[in-house]
């Protein structure tokens, strides 16, 4: 059954934790305040953004020596206002593409803040 699970403001750093394994189908942020380190980089294109942060999201699991860590996937870094993320396949043989997702970590620079909901199966 398709839910929600994340649907939060940001700001700083910080992670969280969707409570179990979500096989994530989008996550989309919107940037409410732009900090002072964070440029415009087009005159043309107001929401076009550089240096807002990044968002990343990882899986647990204890395969290396048994220990069980936080395994992270590299950043997706903030270039818009408003920006949203998939795995940029449409399907697979009918069923929706998705990605693992059992925490999600950001970090914003110095007075950005924003919202990030994302949409799991």
């Amino acid at each position: 059954m398709p839910f929600t699970a994340i649907d939060i403001d940001i700001s700083d750093q910080g992670t969280y934790d969707v409570g179990s394994a979500a096989n994530m189908l989008f996550w989309e942020t919107h940037i409410d305040t732009l900090g002072p380190f964070v440029r415009q980089t087009d005159p043309e294109n107001l929401d076009r953004i550089f240096q807002a942060g990044f968002i990343a999201w990882g899986d647990n699991n204890s395969v290396i020596g048994g220990v069980d860590r936080i395994y992270w996937k590299p950043p997706v870094f903030l270039e818009w206002v408003d920006q949203i993320y998939t795995t940029g396949i449409d399907s697979i043989g009918g069923t929706p593409a998705a990605f693992v997702a059992h925490f999600f970590r950001w970090s914003l620079s110095p007075g950005t803040t924003g919202h990030i909901y994302g949409f799991a199966l």
